[in-house]
């Protein structure tokens, strides 16, 4: 056997082995991968249906899409911040492992997890905003209702 042949076999398995590899991750990318794809999706679903549930109490041109917190279904949206912060952080790690190990592709993929857990801290920081936005914008047409009646 020659050393070009030798050379030629080892390359060759050293691919097969690299493949099989590959193969074996294959069903874990698509599962992040599907994560990033079907988080906005359920995310932005979740909401609009809300919207119809709770058409006199939330008013989406007025108020952020968190306010949905506020109210007695306010759980559901809380549910929704949660499972899309969880969904992003998983397509992260999935970017991550698909990237090549430099200083940049950790850039990507860290800003997404970052986002991830604003999303899911976003339960805990956002009801006393909302409240404080619907006090203003009760106040506001009552000063509106107020410069009508003068007139």
């Amino acid at each position: 056997m020659s050393r070009q042949q030798i050379v030629e076999d080892g390359s060759r398995h050293a691919a097969g082995r690299g493949a099989a590899r590959g193969l074996e991750r294959r069903p874990i990318a698509v599962v992040l991968a599907l994560a990033g794809i079907l988080g906005p999706i359920l995310f932005t679903a979740v909401f609009v249906i809300q919207e119809l549930f709770r058409r006199g109490e939330y008013s989406p041109m007025a108020e952020p899409v968190s306010a949905l917190e506020a109210g007695p279904g306010g759980w559901v949206q809380q549910v929704n911040f949660v499972g899309f912060g969880l969904l992003t952080i998983a397509f992260a790690v999935g970017l991550h492992r698909g990237m090549r190990p430099t200083r940049a592709g950790v850039v990507g993929p860290a800003i997404l997890v970052w986002t991830g857990v604003g999303l899911v801290l976003a339960v805990w920081f956002s009801c006393t905003i909302v409240l404080a936005l619907r006090l203003l914008r009760g106040v506001r047409a009552a000063d509106r209702s107020a410069d009508l009646i003068r007139r």
